[in-house]
C-alpha cells in the first residue's frame, strides 16, 4: 500500500470527530427524526465508504500510471531500484523477442542472478510491493537453442 493510502485513512480518522457533529447538524436542520442513530451510522459508514473508493481507485488508475516507466537502457543500468518501472514496458511491447543473448546482455547489462532453468537469464526487478518472502522478483528471459529469446515474465527467484 502507498503512503498516500495510509495518510488518507489516518485523515479520515483523525476527521471522525468534527465529521460526527457535522452530521449531527445536518440531520437536525434536515429533521430527521432518529438523529442521534443516524449521525453514529453517518459517522462509522462514510469513512469506510471514502477508503474502500480511493483504495480502488488508486489501484485501478493512480498506482499504475505513477509506477509506469518506458524502458530505456541507461535508466535500467543507473537506476536499478527503479526497474520494476520498466518491467511491464519491456514485457508487454516485446521489445527482446527474438534478440539473441549477447545483444539482450548488451542492452541490460551483465545480470547477477543465477536461475533455476539452463536456458534463461534473469534481471532483478527491485519491486518494492513483493512483501516478504524468500524468493524476489526477477525479469526472466528464455532461450531457444539458438540463443534467441523466446519469452519474457515476471517470475520469483
Amino acid at each position: 500500500m502507498t503512503d498516500y493510502n495510509f495518510y488518507f485513512i489516518l485523515i479520515q480518522i483523525l476527521l471522525l470527530v468534527p465529521s460526527f457533529y457535522f452530521y449531527h447538524w445536518i440531520l437536525i436542520k434536515t429533521g430527521v427524526s432518529s438523529v442521534k442513530t443516524f449521525t453514529y451510522i453517518c459517522t462509522i459508514l462514510f469513512p469506510i465508504i471514502f477508503t474502500l473508493l480511493f483504495i480502488t481507485l488508486n489501484a485501478a488508475y493512480i498506482y499504475p500510471q505513477i509506477r509506469a516507466e518506458k524502458f530505456n537502457p541507461q535508466g535500467w543500468k543507473s537506476k536499478e531500484m527503479h526497474r520494476y518501472r520498466m518491467v511491464n514496458d519491456i514485457i508487454e511491447n516485446h521489445l527482446l523477442i527474438g534478440m539473441s543473448k549477447k545483444d539482450v546482455i548488451e542492452l541490460l547489462g551483465n545480470t547477477t542472478e543465477d536461475g533455476p532453468c539452463n536456458d534463461c537469464i534473469g534481471y532483478p526487478t527491485y519491486e518494492p510491493d513483493q512483501g516478504f518472502s524468500i524468493d524476489h522478483e526477477v525479469l526472466e528471459i528464455n532461450f531457444d537453442t539458438l540463443n534467441k529469446v523466446t519469452g519474457v515474465h515476471k517470475n520469483l527467484w
